[in-house]
């Protein structure tokens, strides 16, 4: 979450390898993953990266 970690095309890779390592959503697998913004985000998280993440998951949609 935090800028100073990595570059913002790392951060969206790492995302988009969370999501396939639990397997294709078109295919109704993966459906279990729980993606969570909790307490644990730091204080000065990017909030651009906060967004990305659920724009992202509102893209695969709802669980079906």
């Amino acid at each position: 979450m935090l800028r100073e970690s990595f570059t913002d095309q790392e951060f969206q890779d790492h995302i988009e390898q969370g999501i396939a390592a639990v397997g294709d959503p078109d295919a109704g697998e993966g459906r279990g993953l729980i993606f969570s913004v909790a307490d644990t985000t730091p204080p000065d998280a990017d909030l651009d990266r906060l967004r990305y993440i659920g724009e992202r998951l509102a893209e695969l949609g709802p669980v079906r």
